[in-house]
Order: C-alpha cells, then sequence, then structure tokens
C-alpha cells in the first residue's frame, strides 16, 4: 500500500486510472486505511498521509453537489457506502482520519487537469496521459482529451455521456468510450486511439499538454474569467482555449497549420434537462429546461453544419435517456 499509493497517483494526488469514480473509490479505501492503521496504533508513513491528502483535495475538486463529476469509466462502485454524514460514520466505525482536502478546486500540473469554480460556475477538463499503462491498458480510461464537463450557475451544462454497461454488450461499451462520445475535438477521419474489449485500449492517444490556469479579472465581465488552453500530442497545430465566466463558457480552437486542411469535427453533449428550444437565423441554437432556465450556443466559425441531435446519456450503470448534443463539422 505504501508503494502503490505512489505508484497509482500523480504527484499532486490524481488518480492515473483516468477515471473521476475510481479516484473516488481508491481514495476512499486509502482512506479506511489511515483509520485502521493509526487506531492499531501503526500508523502509515508521513509520504502516504501527505499523497492521500492530495488525493482527498483532488476528490475535493471534482465533486459538485455532493456528486462526483463523471469521466472515464462511472460504475457508481463504493469502497463503503452510509447514508447522511460519510465522514461520521466512518469515524465513528474505524477511527478518525487525520488527513483533509487542502482546498476545494485548481489545476493539477503533473497531472495535467484543472478542476476550477468561478462563483457558482465549474469546469473540468484533462491532458496528461491517456490512462494507467498506456498502451495495452489504460482499462478505465475514455478517449476524453480537452473534453470540457461544465455546470453554468450552478446547473449541468456540457457532460460526460457516461458509461452505461461494462460486459455483455460490446456495441454500447465500445460507443460510450469512443470518441464522439466526448466534447473534444476530432481532426481528419477519426481519433488514432483502439479500444480493447472489454478493458483496455490496444493503441492509445499521445500526451496532451494543458497549460496553466489564468484567472482575469476583467471589468468587462461581472466576475472573474477562466482561461486555459492546451494541444493534443496527435495535433499539435491545433491550440484549444476554454473560458469559463459566471455565466457563459467559450471554446475556441485555433489552427496553426492551414495547408493540409484536414476536416474536422466537433460535439458538445448537453445535459438531458435542456430541451431544444428554437434555431435562430444566425444559426444559434436555444434551450430552455423545465425551471426556464435559457441557454444559447453560438458558433463562430465557417462550419459546413452545425446541427442539433439526439445522444444517449447514462446517469448510472444499465441506465439510458436521451439528451440533445450540438455536432459542429467543416470540411477542411
Amino acid at each position: 500500500l505504501e508503494r502503490e499509493i505512489i505508484r497509482q497517483t500523480t504527484s499532486d494526488g490524481v488518480s492515473r486510472e483516468a477515471s473521476s469514480w475510481y479516484h473516488q473509490f481508491v481514495t476512499h479505501f486509502f482512506d479506511l486505511v489511515e483509520r485502521v492503521a493509526a487506531r492499531a496504533g501503526e500508523p502509515m508513513s508521513k509520504g502516504y498521509l501527505d499523497r492521500l491528502e492530495k488525493m482527498k483535495t483532488y476528490l475535493s475538486a471534482i465533486t459538485i453537489h455532493c456528486d462526483v463529476i463523471r469521466y472515464g469509466d462511472c460504475d457508481d462502485g463504493w469502497a463503503v457506502f452510509f447514508e447522511g454524514d460519510m465522514d461520521e460514520w466512518k469515524t465513528h466505525i474505524f477511527g478518525p482520519a487525520s488527513t483533509r482536502p487542502a482546498f476545494e478546486h485548481g489545476y493539477f500540473p503533473q497531472a495535467e487537469h484543472v478542476a476550477v469554480h468561478v462563483e457558482n460556475s465549474f469546469c473540468f477538463i484533462r491532458g496528461g496521459d491517456f490512462g494507467m499503462g498506456g498502451a495495452g491498458f489504460s482499462s478505465h480510461a475514455h478517449d476524453d482529451f480537452f473534453s470540457p464537463i461544465v455546470f453554468l450557475s450552478v446547473l449541468p451544462v456540457v457532460v460526460d455521456p457516461g458509461t452505461f454497461v461494462y460486459n455483455g454488450d460490446a456495441d454500447a461499451r465500445r460507443k460510450y468510450r469512443g470518441e464522439t462520445a466526448h466534447n473534444g475535438l476530432v481532426v481528419g477521419e477519426e481519433s488514432n486511439a483502439i479500444q480493447r474489449m472489454n478493458f483496455g485500449w490496444k493503441r492509445v492517444r499521445p500526451k496532451a499538454h494543458l497549460a496553466e490556469i489564468i484567472v482575469t479579472d476583467d471589468p468587462a465581465f461581472p466576475a472573474p474569467v477562466l482561461t486555459t488552453f492546451g494541444r493534443c500530442g496527435e495535433w499539435k497545430s491545433v491550440l484549444r482555449y476554454v473560458a469559463l465566466a459566471k455565466e457563459m463558457l467559450m471554446v475556441y480552437d485555433k489552427f496553426d497549420d492551414t495547408e493540409n486542411n484536414p476536416p474536422a469535427e466537433w460535439r458538445f453533449h448537453l445535459h438531458p434537462q435542456w430541451k431544444h428550444a428554437i434555431t435562430l437565423p444566425s444559426g444559434t441554437q436555444g434551450f430552455t429546461n423545465e425551471r426556464g432556465n435559457r441557454l444559447l450556443c453560438v458558433f463562430y466559425g465557417e462550419f459546413d453544419t452545425a446541427n442539433v441531435e439526439e445522444y444517449d446519456f447514462s446517469p448510472s450503470y444499465r441506465v439510458e435517456q436521451k439528451a440533445s448534443l450540438v455536432h459542429l463539422t467543416v470540411s477542411a
């Protein structure tokens, strides 16, 4: 355990599995170990406790409204679950923990992940390694580099479609893990990653590099603005910027090399609460929810198509519901 907590996480505490639920899963197990070891009078080492505290910090960063955001494999698994105050239950049964999250959100430079709150809005993006072990492994990773997950004014807006199944349905397993099920950019015909059924990847995409985050207090905006940017390993001529303000998300992809003119596709999967309401003459797509909130998707660029389509959203294991996605394409 002393060895594996270091080996299986980055130095800023992020699980190498590239899965939010597995990060929660192993963090809770390591937490139980800390409690029981201390109660037995044989506490874990300082290195173990320091890394566990960083794991808890990252877990806090990716938790919204008491729920972990979903990226990578999500199977609703828990190390232990009690109704009510989980920490109070664990303290009562296993003993107290000395480790606590250091802060609630931020930039994790070793993992190359961003999980930042701007007032009541939130944005998560991951770069870094595709998954733990690389090609032939990466069991719980999805093809989701630079795929933002976004809440605006508390409301989930751009989401990860989920996992749905592990075994027994190869088509569904493939559908939820592939690049078309995420909010990234595809340049050329398709992603180079090749899935291995039912876990792992025969071939993975090269490491994606995510630059530091910048928070700008611009008087033109009513709140601070988060900006982050980075490049995928195989599309080095494309620089993706993501900016988050109080009620606005902006995704901007800059193509430095236009000589080769490859085709490109964008997909943004919306939370099921958003129902398509209107297409404006400008091409702007409007959505509403049952509470009367409005969402506008505005497109800048010479897109060949800009359509609202249907996709399957999986909020938990073996559960699917219909939702809307925005799909943009250019032939060159």
